[in-house]
């Protein structure tokens, strides 16, 4: 621990054969993230390491950016748009939101001016 908000651990990676034999149910987060590390890119794992990854979110994201990043360049300008679309989407509904704040708000205070 070196501080409130920083821990640092240190994984020997070269020591993870026997996670990759148990039931992931069975599994720390900490041998999770370990496998992730380990052979997020070795395609003789992907299944294996497919099950692991589904099973926590934060591994989700990370292995959606893994592949992100391993993809062709027609593959990586797909992902982008996707991400963009997502992210103008997400922006249209805050704008949406706040509009119809607005509007409510111009109502109420029109109807008690009158």
């Amino acid at each position: 621990m070196l501080s409130d908000a920083i821990r640092v651990i240190y994984v020997e990676l070269s020591k993870l054969q026997g996670i990759m034999k148990k039931f992931i149910k069975d599994m720390s987060n900490l041998d999770k993230w370990a496998l992730f590390f380990q052979y997020a890119s070795n395609p003789k794992y992907r299944e294996n390491l497919k099950k692991v990854i589904d099973s926590k979110e934060a591994l989700q994201m990370e292995g959606n950016l893994l592949m992100s990043i391993r993809q062709d360049e027609h593959g990586r300008a797909v992902f982008r748009s996707r991400r963009i679309y997502e992210s103008d989407l997400a922006s249209n509904l805050a704008t949406a939101e706040d509009r119809g704040k607005k509007e409510t708000a111009k109502k109420i205070v029109n109807r008690f001016a009158h």
